[in-house]
């Protein structure tokens, strides 16, 4: 195999191993961002709960001095109910003894719901706590392994492109030339393909005979005729032919 076609295949190694690093590199802000992501999530969730708890808090005070009003007003009437004369300040005393125990029983009621409410609550919110509390350091851990790899990855890609820098200065200028163009042109797809049994391992289709008899004489690097990829010959001669016609 000619010195042009090692090194081209050197490049395009390089060239596939520093694109995967970039890309590498390229998630690892959204990887880090949905970390963080999740990690406001988790503490707005508690946040919500805890302001949920302290309404509710205010919420059961609230209804605890009302109760305690109604029940100092309960006494009042009761003590007036002592000093009635007549039977319509009876009835009406006794009509309003009645509303303040009514009113009392539904405040004790209401005191009771948010108290299971609280309670559920407070459950939810260690709960969430302690989630949070686990969450952060997995989170924090993984953050820091990806900062810790995208360093790496900084460190591999300049090392990649000093080699292919010192590996493009042996190529001839018209290769080079080439193979940046198709890279541009077939993006993620590889420029430099091997040719086996006189079939182009880019787009599949057989050579010419003439064509493929002269990259076997050659033993360079050619363009494939049907997609314009850079292909050369990868095999030992004995076992490359093509109509019979031996390397």
């Amino acid at each position: 195999m000619k010195e042009e076609v090692t090194l081209m295949i050197h490049l395009q190694e390089l060239d596939t191993e520093i694109v995967a690093l970039k890309r590498e590199k390229i998630e690892i802000p959204i990887r880090i961002a949905e970390l963080n992501d999740e990690f406001s999530r988790l503490t707005e969730s508690l946040a919500h709960e805890q302001e949920r708890a302290g309404i509710l808090e205010k919420e059961k005070r609230s209804k605890e001095t009302g109760l305690k009003e109604e029940e100092d007003r309960l006494l009042n009437s009761e003590k007036k109910l002592s000093e009635v004369k007549t039977n319509k300040e009876y009835q009406a005393a006794q009509k309003e003894i009645e509303e303040h125990r009514i009113q009392n029983s539904l405040l004790e009621e209401q005191i009771l719901l948010v108290m299971d409410q609280l309670d559920a609550l407070k459950t939810d919110i260690v709960q969430k706590e302690e989630e949070l509390t686990r969450t952060t350091g997995v989170i924090k851990a993984d953050i820091d392994t990806y900062t810790a790899r995208a360093l790496v990855i900084e460190d591999q890609v300049t090392q990649k492109e000093g080699v292919r820098a010192k590996l493009v200065k042996g190529l001839g200028t018209s290769y080079l030339s080439t193979y940046e163009r198709l890279t541009r042109t077939f993006h993620d797809e590889p420029v430099l393909v091997k040719v086996r049994k006189g079939v182009c391992m880019g787009c599949f289709i057989n050579l010419p005979p003439q064509f493929f008899n002269e990259l076997l004489r050659d033993r360079d690097i050619k363009t494939c005729p049907n997609c314009a990829r850079l292909i050369f010959l990868d095999e030992e001669p004995e076992k490359d032919s093509i109509n019979g016609v031996p390397a």
